[in-house]
């Protein structure tokens, strides 16, 4: 399809109220997410749909390959993989541009490369947060650290380099970016190539020195901090290794350095078990810091997300956050309120899955068998080893009694979340603690053999 066309068709009515045959995104037209390990995916929505591999393709020939140029002509017959799920429906809940897939509505494509490059590669991080991972975090994974980043490399520079002119936006996400090595380089290169390109940080706001307030005042940069509580003891049950202390003036000088230079000033609340009372309360905060705020909703480790939680607390965050009164008065403050409103409609989907978690059909369980082997035929590894030590550490935390059933079919939604690789490195990764909590999650209660 010519680029020319391709816009028109982008870019047509994009206010108009959307109906479900005119759900549609952009991303796999628009962007690239450089992803752990060297998977590339279109955006930080799904993490299932791989479409390339780095550095065993160029970044120019995942661009050009057949993933992606099948997801794109998917895309374009509204025909959307599983890995979508979440997004269309925030997308039925929101007819406006707070949705998440409006990220990518904001620039034109074009054929020969990503406008938009949102970089997850690297895990360098100095906190340990409860619903993390050593994915996104070295404190939580002390090896992870170590291991050979693939894109910190001279090819991929140069590689970057090409691109850059035509780059319209660079996100960084980790771990930490301002603990990134390999990102001030990005940085640096993108200063020098295309000093226009909107770069956009998320922070957990505890790194704010010196040499970053230059690097910020130099640059078009632009600030989201991961903020998931305004009061001391939650902030720091959940954010371990910082407090609220630390990052309220970090927080002052973000708000104040993005006002005097007209960027995008944000802050994101994970909403999960730990703050689920304090979601309202969140949002009036955004509203104090002059801040367009977003819920990133938790949906792994399951100690944590919403959806196993007791259907009758959800009626109840779901009525908590119908009631809770938040003035509209500036443009900032009507946003929040409606992101708010996103997330008391996207209940209802997330209560649909709680509901079929706790109580499933009859064909959706299994016994302690054939659970192992759900797991397993999920995951993909070329190693024979490594997949041989998983299906040993899968056995020693497989808890249940001889008589226990597990629930595959929500523990198979759960995992549609990801790509195979993916799951099979989160599960390598974790502790023996938190792959014994995890597949707990999957545990029916009944305990009726099948």
């Amino acid at each position: 399809m010519k680029v020319a066309i391709l816009n028109r068709f982008l870019h047509k009515q994009p206010q108009k109220t959307l109906t479900e045959p005119e759900l549609f995104c952009q991303a796999p037209f628009k962007s690239l997410r450089l992803g752990p390990g060297g998977r590339v995916t279109v955006c930080c929505h799904n993490n299932k749909e791989v479409v390339g591999s780095y550095p065993a393709q160029s970044l120019q020939q995942i661009w050009e390959a057949a993933p992606l140029k099948v997801l794109r002509d998917d895309f374009l017959h509204n025909q959307y993989p599983s890995g979508c799920s979440y997004c269309l429906h925030e997308a039925r809940e929101s007819r406006t541009n707070i949705r998440s897939a409006a990220l990518y509505d904001r620039y034109e494509a074009i054929a020969a490369q990503p406008v938009i490059l949102d970089f997850k590669a690297d895990n360098r991080c100095n906190l340990s947060c409860i619903m993390c991972s050593g994915l996104s975090s070295s404190s939580i994974s002390q090896t992870a650290v170590k291991e050979h980043n693939p894109y910190h490399t001279p090819a991929f520079l140069e590689e970057l380099r090409r691109w850059a002119p035509q780059l319209l936006e660079a996100r960084f996400s980790g771990g930490e970016p301002f603990l990134s090595a390999f990102y001030f380089e990005v940085w640096k290169l993108l200063s020098e190539v295309n000093p226009a390109c909107n770069i956009v940080v998320q922070t957990n706001g505890t790194i704010l020195n010196e040499e970053i307030k230059t690097l910020l005042r130099n640059g078009n940069f632009h600030i989201n901090v991961s903020v998931d509580a305004f009061d001391e003891t939650r902030y720091s049950a959940i954010r371990k290794g910082s407090s609220l202390s630390l990052i309220k003036p970090h927080l002052d000088w973000f708000r104040d350095y993005c006002r005097e230079n007209k960027r995008f000033w944000g802050i994101t609340t994970c909403a999960m078990q730990a703050n689920r009372d304090s979601l309202g309360s969140a949002v009036k905060a955004w509203n104090d810091y002059g801040a367009r705020g977003w819920f990133s909703v938790v949906w792994f480790p399951p100690a944590q997300a919403l959806w196993n939680m007791p259907l009758l607390e959800l009626e109840k965050l779901q009525t908590a956050l119908k009631e809770t009164d938040l003035p509209g008065q500036t443009e900032t403050e009507r946003y929040n309120k409606e992101v708010l409103g996103l997330l008391h409609n996207s209940l209802n989907d997330i209560m649909n899955t709680a509901e079929a978690h706790q109580h499933p059909e009859p064909d959706d369980l299994c016994n302690r068998i054939v659970f192992q082997q759900t797991i397993l035929n999920s995951v993909c590894t070329d190693s024979a080893e490594a997949y041989a030590a998983l299906s040993a550490k899968i056995e020693r935390n497989l808890g249940g009694n001889g008589g226990a059933t597990f629930n595959k079919k929500s523990f198979l939604q759960m995992a549609g979340f990801a790509s195979a690789s993916l799951l099979f490195e989160w599960l390598e990764m974790i502790g023996e603690a938190e792959m014994a909590s995890t597949l707990d999650a999957f545990v029916h209660i009944n305990n009726t053999a099948v």
